[in-house]
């Protein structure tokens, strides 16, 4: 009954129809606001205050590899999505 009225095959072409634009929409969104996002994300991590105790120093060089490492894993996923879509 409902494969009778036609309504899958318009669900379909309204899915096809807004499909190109969301994917262009988001590669863009990949490739400029989210490496912006993380170019400053990764120059206040590497701005820190100049007298912090010993242990306060050590705690933030951890918490800067680690966002390094995000940075760098995110990066990666972005230029590879960017690349095949």
């Amino acid at each position: 009954m409902v494969r009778a009225s036609g309504i899958p095959e318009l669900r379909q072409f309204c899915h096809k129809v807004t499909a190109e634009a969301q994917l262009l929409e988001a590669k863009h969104f990949l490739q400029s606001t989210l490496s912006s996002l993380l170019s400053s994300v990764e120059l206040w991590a590497s701005s820190s205050p100049p007298c912090l105790q010993v242990e306060d120093r050590e705690q933030d060089e951890s918490a800067q590899d680690v966002l390094q490492n995000v940075i760098a894993e995110v990066r990666i996923t972005s230029s590879f999505i960017a690349a095949h879509f």
